[in-house]
């Protein structure tokens, strides 16, 4: 998915406070003189979203239900509305403010023209949240010379909590991208999904990045076995992912597993997963994430200062001893030639 932002026509900023210290709402009753600030603001939003971070809003048991999406159709539906439904969202997101973690701050609401979107031009509203502020130096000038004085300000290279909502697949919620710069969890999740309430769409990048980190805390916590057995584990995940286009979630979890239980089990886990969608148990692979040797935990043993050991594979080929005379322990190692 590519997009690239279009012109900024509209924009306001409210102040939302913590509702658990009744800080209130302050709104601003007219547009934004952004022109001044434009080019920079379109820059920071093109840098700032992940493309591949699609969401969609939902809610139970009817879409329509969802506060924020319901005010971004009535935007879409009618720019002239833009100011007023913009205090809506403002007063949304105050009321969901009310743990004692969560910082005030001003919501920066901005309609954007002429986006494209995966080819397609379409309109976007962006949701921004400034809550940290950076000191800052200012310079200027004055008939005795240059004065210098601190402010304080937003870096335009940070944003704290954002989203883009494109006007695209409106019946399933639009596209949405998000931003949560995360340093508290229930003050992150308040964002995502008591504001906005959203869902990752089920796309390769999202299915194969939630399959690699289930790996990773699966393996972390089920196989119990010694240092050569987890890196047994994660050699044969990465030989089956970086070269499969899809794959059946029990085949994989059998192949890299080679144990019923574990198998079993780490397919139950990712049934119960919430944030993972099993279609028919077959998932598509993003190679992309996949691939990089980051992707899942080092395979590599590290003995002492001395020594590591690399595991590509050969289950049957490596030993682990203790040798009582000397104390220490040891891995012997079978191999048919030196590369």
């Amino acid at each position: 998915m590519k997009y690239k932002i279009g012109e900024i026509s509209d924009m306001i900023i409210h102040y939302v406070g913590n509702k658990y210290r009744e800080e209130g709402v302050d709104f601003s009753r007219n547009s934004t003189d952004f022109q001044s600030v434009e080019n920079e603001l379109i820059a920071t939003l093109e840098k700032s979203f992940v493309t591949e971070n699609v969401h969609n809003f939902y809610y139970e048991p009817d879409l329509e239900l969802n506060p924020v999406y319901r005010i971004a159709k009535a935007i879409f539906s009618d720019k002239t509305k833009f100011v007023e439904q913009s205090k809506y969202i403002a007063r949304a997101l105050y009321e969901q403010s009310y743990s004692p973690q969560i910082k005030g701050g001003e919501l920066n609401i901005i309609y954007i023209s002429k986006c494209e979107y995966d080819g397609c031009e379409v309109d976007a509203i962006a949701v921004l949240k400034t809550e940290i502020k950076q000191p800052i130096i200012q310079y200027s000038s004055e008939e005795s010379g240059i004065k210098i004085s601190k402010v304080d300000g937003v870096l335009l290279s940070r944003i704290d909590k954002g989203c883009l909502i494109f006007n695209t697949n409106e019946d399933s919620g639009y596209k949405v991208i998000v931003i949560d710069n995360k340093n508290n969890r229930e003050a992150a999740l308040y964002w995502k999904d008591s504001f906005l309430h959203i869902k990752p769409e089920q796309t390769a990048y999202h299915q194969t990045k939630e399959l690699l980190n289930n790996i990773k805390m699966f393996v972390d916590n089920n196989v119990q076995g010694d240092k050569v057995e987890k890196a047994q584990v994660l050699s044969r995940t990465k030989a089956i992912l970086s070269n499969a286009e899809s794959i059946n979630i029990e085949e994989f979890a059998s192949e890299a597993f080679q144990n019923d239980y574990l198998a079993d089990s780490f397919v139950a886990e990712l049934r119960g997963c919430e944030e993972f969608d099993i279609n028919h148990l077959e998932i598509p692979i993003e190679k992309r994430i996949a691939k990089p040797k980051s992707a899942l935990p080092s395979t590599t043993i590290h003995l002492d200062k001395n020594f590591d050991i690399k595991i590509f594979g050969g289950d049957d080929m490596i030993i682990k001893g203790y040798d009582e005379d000397a104390q220490l322990y040891y891995y012997k190692l079978y191999y048919l030639k030196e590369r």
